[in-house]
């Protein structure tokens, strides 16, 4: 089997159990439920992944990097660092408010995984969260800021670039999904 369409049924396989997890929850929905809702025998899931922990894992990572996959795309000349960093928390933003579901799941993946990430989670997470990955060019538009003064000096930068996007998400993963129930 190629790699694409390997690619493609690892999507579907996501996509349905993501509905199974966040219609019934993860500890109510198992591996042979999933089967059955893609008409394939459990065997030919398990050949893609090897438990729901890894079925979470990947989804956790799909998540992230659909989140991250919003932030692309700033461009323009802009005044001050400060200025083009506030661009990047505003596209953040609008990209959480426009995938409740991915919020969803993440919220519910935190709460599944209060003491410890199992591993394949911790090394997807390690490389997401590299320097090198997605924070770069938002993280290079914060220390702009610092260089140009527009942004208060930090000891770590990217330490308060995690912090604002890790309170953006606990906000909308606390806001969005009682969104239908006041509107």
């Amino acid at each position: 089997m190629g790699t694409k369409q390997q690619s493609l049924i690892d999507e579907t396989i996501l996509d349905v159990a993501q509905n199974l997890f966040l219609t019934q929850g993860f500890a109510h929905t198992e591996m042979m439920e999933i089967a059955d809702h893609l008409g394939v025998s459990r065997s030919t899931l398990y050949r893609h992944f090897a438990n729901k922990g890894k079925v979470l894992c990947a989804l956790e990572k799909r998540a992230l990097e659909d989140l991250c996959g919003g932030l692309e795309g700033i461009t323009g000349t802009f005044a001050t660092g400060y200025k083009e960093f506030e661009q990047y928390v505003c596209r953040m933003c609008q990209v959480l408010l426009s995938h409740p579901d991915f919020i969803c799941f993440l919220r519910d993946f935190d709460c599944l995984y209060t003491e410890a990430y199992p591993d394949e989670c911790v090394e997807n997470n390690r490389q997401f969260f590299s320097k090198k990955h997605y924070l770069c060019p938002m993280l290079q538009s914060y220390e702009r800021g610092i260089d140009d003064g527009s942004i208060r000096q930090s000891d770590d930068p990217l330490l308060d670039v995690l912090t604002i996007l890790n309170a953006s998400l606990a906000l909308s993963q606390r806001i969005l999904p009682r969104k239908k129930t006041f509107l």
